[in-house]
């Protein structure tokens, strides 16, 4: 085989022998995939079906878009939540910025789309009535169709619900908004009472804290404070000094000791009269107090009823009594001392001083652990008290502010949408119509790749143009079709391709199939009686074993034939009354088939190849036959025939198996192609006048409507012309004596 290869594909021949020839190299062609070229396969001879079910399956997906199109409303609800409120009284947490106000946001985008929300909506009286009405989506619509949208540095939070109808978008959205705006209200109530509550116990626990201290101090002596307690302090300190002093002259002048101190003469002071006279220093000092503090409440501008004025002027009246009765008893002491004492011993003045001292140390113990007492009181009461005034500011601040009103404001309730939001019934029609219209040509071009099947020439020719050096084309003349005489045309153009170059050359041709059926022992015989008419000494062996059909058809099924020629026998040759001669199956086993030994078929070849210009073997299928492939390793050439309809992948595989095996693959048969695999020219060719008129008989036709054809363009009309002569004598049946057809 050369290496530029002839590729004929009849759809582009204009000569009435479809002769196009177009050079290609031999190498393989790597083919893309091109999805318009497989869907021109696919539909091709079928575009008016496809056009058909496309434009129904339009319709229907037109129809169907439009009722599943909607026109959706949208209710749209807006809440605030402010991040600061005005002021009443000062800046508390109350009305202060929100720290991380945006996380906050967030987070209450996620309750309102939460379970319990949706949940708690659905149970809104307006949701019921909607309910009610039969056309409420279930809570899973609920939820997808409902949209809570947020915007950085905003406050607002837009709720949106869309439906088919207006009334249930607005429906949703009220809902939620009241039942997020009953669970928001209710958490601030709660947080603000238990805040309230957590100051009420606090103020409960420091007046019980103020009440301890009350009843450790002593409620008769709560109006004394440290800073009175002081004067009594100094007092004491100075009368004990006295005493001291006092005891230690007496004590010096009963041991005799001089008094060093030179001190005036002057009446001496009983140590009563001086106990006496610091006592009444010290209530003159608590009125003159009670007096300066009276003054000052006065200045202020409290009125006589006020009750601090009232305990005050209680308090100055009380000191004014005890000053006036201390008095009149210091005038009796003093009258009685100028009457006359009774003299005293030093020794008894002695002990009087000594328990004066003891009683005097005492009572300053007394005034300091007093004094001591009142000052951790006042500084403990003065904490707790202002505790107790912050405590109550800050319920004051809270109920000030609580009157100003929630952070939570309901802007959009959902109003009822009066336009519609989308409409997509259009696209959705235009939708359905594009898969209408698709879904059966896609339906189509897949069930012709699941089912690819072979149906017009160019296929074949495009997919083989590299690696076959023809494929011819012959039309199918079952039915009596428009093309019967272009048949015969092609089986001539066909066997010009075929026959030898040269005068004295013989050729061998293994005509063969994919699969049985396909039109091999017709072709083969129409190929014969063309080459037999050119005056080509022509030989047609049946090597099909397995139908047998030539050998039967000729009536030689008990005659000798190949089979006994590869056993060292004669081949016996007979010759057909059209001229050509026939070999045929002879007497065969079931065995029989795998005893064909390649060097008895090179012998026999060989010896039949010096008579014949043109040796025709009617073989098995190629994938199938066992005889084929041992026939074909012999064989100047393979023709390979396939029947329109054929699958690609046996085709593949009789291509590839003849390359396998060696063989020289001479071309492919495209058989029983239609109408539109051929030229215009060629479909409105008239047949001629004679040949239109003639009749063949059952006997003429017997092989099939090709061979009537072939008979009819060559004017073999006899009854005898595809009869074997009978065996005249022993002589007249050698190869040699044939003649050739005239």
């Amino acid at each position: 085989m050369s290496t530029d290869q002839k590729i004929s594909t009849p759809a582009n021949d204009a000569a009435p022998g479809m002769r196009a020839d177009t050079t290609v190299n031999s190498q393989l062609i790597e083919q893309k995939f091109d999805f318009w070229r497989m869907s021109h396969r696919a539909l091709r001879g079928r575009y008016r079906m496809a056009v058909l079910l496309a434009a129904v399956g339009a319709v229907a997906g037109m129809s169907v878009g439009s009722q599943l199109g909607q026109r959706l409303y949208t209710s749209v609800g807006l809440v605030r939540i402010a991040s600061v409120l005005p002021q009443v009284m000062g800046e508390t947490d109350q009305n202060r910025p929100m720290a991380m106000f945006d996380g906050f946001i967030q987070a209450q985008r996620e309750i309102i789309t939460s379970r319990d929300m949706i949940q708690a909506a659905v149970d809104e009286e307006t949701w019921k009535r909607v309910k009610d009405t039969g056309h409420a989506p279930s809570d899973e619509q609920f939820a997808s169709k409902l949209k809570v949208e947020t915007r950085p540095r905003s406050d607002h939070l837009k709720i949106t619900f869309t439906n088919k109808d207006p009334a249930v978008a607005s429906a949703a959205v009220q809902s939620i908004i009241a039942a997020y705006q009953r669970t928001y209200v209710f958490e601030q109530d709660r947080v603000e009472q238990q805040r309230v509550d957590e100051l009420k116990v606090r103020r409960e626990s420091l007046a019980a804290e103020l009440q301890e201290l009350d009843a450790v101090v002593g409620a008769d002596k709560k109006d004394q404070t440290a800073a009175d307690l002081e004067p009594l302090y100094v007092a004491a300190a100075d009368r004990a000094k006295k005493l001291r002093a006092a005891l230690s002259d007496v004590q010096c002048a009963i041991a005799g000791v001089p008094d060093l101190n030179q001190r005036p003469a002057a009446p001496e002071k009983l140590p009563y009269e001086i106990v006496a006279d610091e006592l009444l220093r010290s209530y003159v000092v608590a009125q003159v107090r009670a007096e300066n503090e009276l003054a000052s409440i006065r200045s202020i501008g409290y009125g006589e009823t006020h009750p601090k004025i009232v305990q005050l002027k209680a308090a100055a009246e009380a000191s004014q009594q005890r000053v006036d009765d201390y008095v009149r008893q210091y005038e009796v002491l003093r009258s009685n001392r100028a009457s006359g004492p009774s003299p005293v011993s030093l020794t008894e003045r002695e002990t009087n001083l000594k328990k004066l001292v003891d009683a005097t140390e005492k009572e300053m113990k007394q005034i300091a652990a007093r004094r001591a007492l009142l000052k951790i009181y006042e500084e403990q009461s003065a904490t707790i008290q202002q505790n107790l005034k912050a405590t109550d500011a800050r319920l004051d601040e809270l109920a000030t502010e609580a009157t100003f009103g929630s952070r939570f404001k309901v802007i959009r309730n959902g109003d009822l949408p009066m336009t519609a939001s989308k409409d997509n019934r259009v696209k959705v029609a235009a939708a359905g119509a594009l898969a209408g219209l698709a879904a059966p040509l896609g339906c189509m071009i897949l069930l012709d790749r699941l089912r690819r099947r072979y149906r017009y020439c160019d296929e074949i020719a495009e997919d083989l143009q590299a690696r076959v050096p023809f494929v011819a084309v012959l039309p199918d003349v079952s039915n009596g079709g428009k093309l019967g005489s272009a048949a015969s045309r092609c089986i001539h153009d066909l066997r010009m391709r075929l026959q030898p170059r040269k005068p004295g050359d013989s050729r061998v041709y293994l005509i063969t199939s994919t699969s049985s059926g396909e039109g091999t022992t017709s072709l083969t015989l129409s190929i014969a009686l063309s080459c037999v008419a050119s005056n080509l000494r022509t030989l047609v062996i049946d090597c099909n074993l397995a139908s047998r059909r030539l050998t039967l058809e000729f009536d030689a099924g008990s005659s000798a034939g190949m089979l006994e020629a590869l056993t060292d026998a004669k081949p016996v040759v007979r010759q057909a009354g059209a001229g050509l001669s026939f070999l045929p199956t002879g007497q065969i086993r079931s065995e029989d088939a795998f005893n064909v030994a390649p060097a008895a078929l090179t012998r026999l070849l060989d010896n039949l190849r010096s008579r014949f210009d043109v040796i025709l073997i009617d073989g098995e299928p190629i994938l199938s036959g066992v005889t084929s492939s041992a026939i074909a390793q012999q064989a100047d050439g393979v023709v390979v025939t396939l029947a329109r309809g054929q699958e690609p992948s046996l085709v593949e595989c009789a291509i590839k198996k003849t390359e396998i095996i060696g063989a020289v693959l001479a071309g492919v048969i495209f058989n029983r192609a239609v109408d539109s695999d051929f030229p215009s020219t060629m479909r409105e060719q008239v047949p001629a006048l004679d040949t239109a008129k003639k009749e063949l008989s059952a006997r003429l036709t017997r092989f099939g409507p090709l061979v009537g054809q072939m008979m009819m363009s060559l004017s073999l009309s006899r009854e005898t012309d595809l009869d074997l002569i009978p065996l005249a004598s022993k002589s007249s049946t050698r190869a040699d004596s044939v003649p050739k057809a005239a």
